[in-house]
This record gives structure tokens, C-alpha cells and sequence, in this order.
């Protein structure tokens, strides 16, 4: 069965920002909405990642969603220890709230709505305080622990002030971390103009969420802030692959609804995705840009293929180039500086 409530959005589902990177540099983009920020504009400038990785090395950013089921956690940290990689974790923070606490959070849409989330919340005070233990043990190992907001809405439609809710209910709940997240991958990749502003005013640096067409660059973004202060982040398209005629974006819930669609045995999506996976990397070592591997928690279909091919894959690497696993915050370091810059 699909995970529409708890995995990324099917590729083919329109995300609405969906600027192309080609021909933007310099270029000044006006906005209006209804609240506070009646008018705003910000600049986006574009950049190939061969200006900033060095050839001989393939960078490699593994990264994983939600983040809910402790098995998962227990499972991926033995394998960051043991195999000395680091990965970034985008958590989800309704999972972070026990269900008797769920009224602690609220739709930024509709205030009213107390305790209900879009993937529901983290079970027993116990097992939230089980992966708050969890969390910090990743940060301990030197992973990235970043925001995946928290109710896992499908916000295209919202306004600042709605964004400015989420985020704000994010940095509560997760007010345990010992310093704030500083980089975002939207829930369904779901994201508005009206949100610039506030991912500015939170003081992020990054944002992956970004399905566009070319994903060999990335975008600064400079937003003004009240005062006449300006704000800069940096946004990471999501990479994809063509299968078939579909464009499948680099992520296990992307591919497992293609596959699902297209009725691929479960017996060979394994090595399907393994292979995918190495196709890409070799073309990321040869264009000097990173490779980007996405996945879920939760993704566990056909006898957990997708989690199986990951783990494959990301040993595999090691043994056939120079490899560097980096986390998001090492990666937006490295693109904040060309190769030769100060």
C-alpha cells in the first residue's frame, strides 16, 4: 500500500516552487501577501557544484525523513559507527510529543485543531523519551539532526503567518536539541514563495527540498529581513532519474511508488535500486558534483528492499572510489566557498 501520510510526495505530484536555475543569477523577484510582509523581494543566484567539489573524490549526502520507528534508529546508528559515516537526519517533530501529549500540538492552519498531526505522533512518553536518546546519540557520533517540521502537512497553499506557526511550534518541541536546526527538507517537498521569508527570519542555511529540472547547481537565495538587514540560504535541488518515461526523484518512497505503479517484482527491486544508485554516483564522481541518497524510516515494503539496497549501496561506494560521507551542514560549508575562494 502507498505511505501518502507518512512518505515524500510521488514525483509527479506538482510541487509549487519550481523555479529553474538557468538564466536567474542576479535576478530580482518580487512578492506580496496579506500579513506583515506585504512586500517582499529576494534574489536568487545559481552555482555548479564544479566550482566547489574537487575531481578524485565523490561526496555522498545520506539523509533520512521522520525518523519514527526505533528499530530503525538503533539499526542505522550501529551502522554510522561501524562503518564511520555520517548521515543527516530530518526529523519529524510530532514524533517527538507522546499521543496523551498530542494536544500540545496544533494545525498553523487552524489554530482550534488541537492534537492532530498528519502522521500522528511518537506513541508512549517512554519511547519519545527513547528517541530524544536516539537524537542525541547521532549528534554525538557527528551526524546532523535538522527540521522536517512537525505535522507533515501538504502546505503549498499556506501563508507566512501559517509557516511561522510550524516553525515556531518546531523549535519548541525540539527545544531539547543542544543547538537549533539550520537546515530543512519540506514535508511532501511542499513549499510556497511566502515561506522564504520565514526560513530567512529563523536563520536556516539550507533548504532540500527543490524539484527542479537541473540538479548539477544550486541556488543562493537573499532575502531582505525588517531593518534593512538581508538574509542568505542556500537551496539543494532533489536529483532524479529517469525509469522508464518517469522522472523518479532520489528517494526509496519515490521509488517504491513507481515501482508499485509499474507492478516491478519485489524480488528484483533490491538490485534495481542498487544499481541506480551506483549509475549515479558514477555520474556525480565524473561532473564533480555530490551524490544525494534520500530515504524514510518507514519505507519497509517488498520485504524492506529499499533500506536493504541503501545499506548495499553506501558500502559499495567505499570500495569503488575515494569516498566522503558528508552531512548537510558540510555540505552547505564546502558551497559557501568556491574551490581556491577565501
Amino acid at each position: 500500500m502507498p505511505l501518502p501520510s507518512i512518505g515524500q510526495a510521488p514525483a509527479d505530484i506538482p510541487v509549487e516552487l519550481n523555479i529553474s536555475t538557468e538564466g536567474l543569477d542576479n535576478k530580482r523577484i518580487s512578492m506580496a501577501s496579506e500579513d506583515s510582509w506585504e512586500n517582499f523581494s529576494y534574489r536568487m543566484e545559481s552555482f555548479p557544484y564544479s566550482h566547489y567539489f574537487s575531481s578524485g573524490t565523490l561526496f555522498v549526502v545520506v539523509s533520512f525523513d521522520g525518523c519514527r520507528e526505533l528499530n530503525r534508529w538503533q539499526d542505522i546508528l550501529e551502522f554510522s559507527r561501524a562503518n564511520n559515516m555520517k548521515f543527516t537526519f530530518f526529523i519529524s517533530a510530532a514524533y517527538l510529543i507522546a499521543e496523551q501529549d498530542r494536544q500540545l500540538y496544533y494545525d498553523p492552519v487552524n489554530p482550534v485543531k488541537e492534537g492532530y498531526s498528519r502522521i500522528g505522533f511518537g506513541g508512549t512518553r517512554g519511547d519519545v523519551e527513547k528517541r530524544k536518546s536516539c537524537v542525541l546519540e547521532a549528534i554525538k557520533l557527528g551526524n546532523d539532526v535538522e527540521s522536517h517540521l512537525c505535522g507533515h502537512f501538504d502546505a503549498r497553499e499556506w501563508e507566512t503567518q501559517d509557516w511561522h506557526v510550524e516553525f515556531e511550534e518546531f523549535n519548541e518541541i525540539c527545544s531539547f536539541l543542544p543547538a537549533p536546526a539550520r537546515h530543512i527538507r519540506f514535508p511532501l517537498l511542499s513549499m510556497n514563495k511566502y515561506v522564504y521569508p520565514v526560513i530567512a527570519e529563523f536563520g536556516f542555511n539550507s533548504v532540500i527540498s527543490v524539484d527542479e529540472d537541473e540538479f548539477d547547481k544550486f541556488n543562493r537565495v537573499t532575502v531582505p529581513l525588517p531593518g534593512g538587514n538581508n538574509r542568505s540560504f542556500l537551496e539543494f535541488p532533489m536529483p532524479w532519474v529517469k525509469e522508464g518515461k518517469s522522472k523518479v526523484l532520489l528517494m526509496d518512497y519515490n521509488f517504491f511508488v513507481h515501482d508499485k505503479r509499474n507492478k516491478v517484482s519485489a524480488g528484483t527491486i533490491e538490485q534495481k535500486l542498487v544499481d541506480t544508485y551506483i549509475r549515479e554516483a558514477d555520474r556525480c564522481y565524473f561532473e564533480n558534483r555530490p551524490l544525494f541518497i534520500s530515504h524514510h524510516f518507514s519505507v519497509k515494503d517488498s520485504n524492506d528492499s529499499y533500506w536493504k539496497a541503501m545499506k548495499k549501496v553506501l558500502l559499495t561506494l567505499g570500495l569503488k572510489y575515494p569516498v566522503k560521507f558528508i552531512t548537510v551542514t558540510e555540505l552547505y560549508d564546502i558551497c559557501s566557498f568556491p574551490r581556491g575562494g577565501n
